[in-house]
Order: structure tokens, then C-alpha cells, then sequence
């Protein structure tokens, strides 16, 4: 089998294996007894590098995440945390989470999103850009789940200096619409962004990193650093595979070419990478 063949069998098994997904379900549930905080050094560099008093965590994902790691660091801190993920939100409130917690998705505007719920036998997060693809596959029930913008969140809790955490899977752009009103008041002191470089084919509206930087740019908003080599906004990563699942041929990119970036208001930037 050459390296393109294993690429391949690799896609496949991490997309549609049983055992990868039984294995993803019992690591988050493992959690309940046992976790570890495990952002803990780019939090520090964000409280290095930031000031703000609040703090947003767009998807809280699994115990011990950025939100743990915050609370330790800056004991005063306002926290709110949302997880749209029903199995996660359980786990979650379970174990105790160190602020504010919401079980609903962050969107460009309020009220009701379409999206891959979880299911026992496919994945455990919720995917805001699943596509009939992944329903086909059986990776998620179709359905849907309340969700809000930053901007109410942020008038709600009378926020003015808010550090934004927004790491959910293509969907960044959309969630940052939905902080017009505070980006323009500069009400968001910092924002950690992960960057995509690659289309994934299994999801609509996935954005790519250049619509990201464009639309902060608008707002007055900059790159300050990064963790890792930079990419250029531009760069495309364009291998595909095709994979034939039931009888039915599906066509994906590589996972993995992102960067996750601090964004700061520009008159505050001078731009490096770590």
C-alpha cells in the first residue's frame, strides 16, 4: 500500500469506522473522572498578550479546555461558555464548568440553526455545516438548535472588554458576523481564531481563512501573532481523495491545514508569530 492508498484507508476509518468513533466517545466520557487542562500555554500567551475581562468560549468542546485554563489564570474573569453538543453540555454541567454555560450554538443571528446532531453510533459534537453527505454516512441526525450572537452576549452581561475563543470547525466566519455591533464599538479586545486553509467537503459554508481576515479587517481588526509557521491568507491546499462508502463514491480534502491566530484591534498590533 503506497502513502496516497494509506492517506486514503486513514479518511475513511476516521470518517466512518466504528471503533474511531467508539474511541472518540469514550475519551470524552472518560473525562468525567479524569482530565488534564489542555490549553493551558496559549492561554498564558493570550493573558500576556491581551487585556480583557471576559472572555467568550464559542465551543467549549470537551473538560479542562481554554475556559479552565482562563478561570485558573484570571480568577475574576466573566465567563460564558456555550456547547451546543447535547452529550457534551451533560458532561459538562456534570463535572462543573468554571463560568456561564449555554447548551446552544453562536451564529450570525438568533434563533434557530439547522445541523449534524450527535448520535450514538456516529460523532459527538454538533456540525453547524453538515452536509446531506454526513447524514448519508450516518455521522449525524439531522436537526436543530437555538442559537445566539456574541452581540446579545455581549449586551446581556454588559461586557466591554471581551476576549472571543472561536474554534468551530469552518463556521468562525458566521459566529464573527454575529459580533458586528461589538466589533465595531471595539467592545472585543482580542480574538483566537483558528484559520482554515482547506475546503472540507463533508460540510457547506465551510469558511476559508482570507473570508476571515477580510471581514476582521473591516472592522479595524489585525493579525498579532500566531502559534506555528504562518500560511499566507491565499494559500489552498488542493489534494482530494475519493472514498466508496456503501456503494457511493464521496470526494474529500486532507484534513488538518489550519492555524489559529490572535486578532487585536490594529491601532494595539505589531504583528509576529510564535
Amino acid at each position: 500500500m503506497n502513502e496516497a492508498q494509506k492517506e486514503v484507508e486513514r479518511m475513511y476509518r476516521r470518517l466512518t469506522n466504528a471503533e474511531g468513533i467508539q474511541n472518540d466517545w469514550k475519551r470524552i466520557r472518560s473525562l468525567r473522572e479524569n482530565f488534564e487542562l489542555t490549553h493551558q500555554e496559549i492561554c498564558e500567551f493570550l493573558v500576556e498578550h491581551v487585556e480583557f475581562d471576559s472572555f467568550i468560549d464559542v465551543g467549549i468542546g470537551t473538560v479542562g479546555s481554554e475556559s479552565w485554563s482562563i478561570r485558573q489564570m484570571r480568577p475574576e474573569c466573566n465567563i460564558v461558555g456555550f456547547e451546543p453538543s447535547e452529550p457534551r453540555y451533560k458532561l459538562i454541567t456534570e463535572v462543573g464548568y468554571p463560568g456561564k454555560i449555554y447548551n446552544c450554538a453562536l451564529s450570525s443571528k438568533s434563533g434557530f440553526i439547522e445541523g449534524g446532531i450527535p448520535r450514538e453510533d456516529g460523532r459527538n459534537d454538533f456540525c453547524t455545516n453538515a452536509n446531506e453527505m454526513c447524514y448519508e454516512m450516518n455521522l449525524y441526525d439531522k436537526g436543530e438548535i437555538e442559537c445566539k450572537t456574541i452581540d446579545e452576549i455581549i449586551e446581556e452581561e454588559k461586557m466591554n472588554n471581551a476576549l472571543i475563543w472561536a474554534d468551530v470547525e469552518g463556521a468562525e466566519l458566521d459566529v464573527l458576523k454575529g459580533a458586528s455591533k461589538s466589533l465595531k464599538e471595539k467592545k472585543i479586545s482580542g480574538i483566537w481564531v483558528e484559520l482554515n486553509y482547506e475546503l472540507d467537503m463533508t460540510q457547506t459554508n465551510f469558511c476559508h481563512a482570507t473570508e476571515v481576515v477580510e471581514f476582521l479587517e473591516s472592522y479595524g481588526y489585525c493579525k498579532y501573532a500566531t502559534k506555528g509557521p504562518a500560511l499566507p491568507d491565499n494559500f489552498k491546499y488542493q489534494q482530494a481523495y475519493e472514498i466508496v462508502y456503501k456503494n457511493k463514491s464521496y470526494k474529500f480534502v486532507n484534513e488538518g491545514l489550519h492555524r489559529d491566530w490572535l486578532f487585536k484591534p490594529t491601532d494595539e498590533n505589531n504583528t509576529e508569530s510564535e
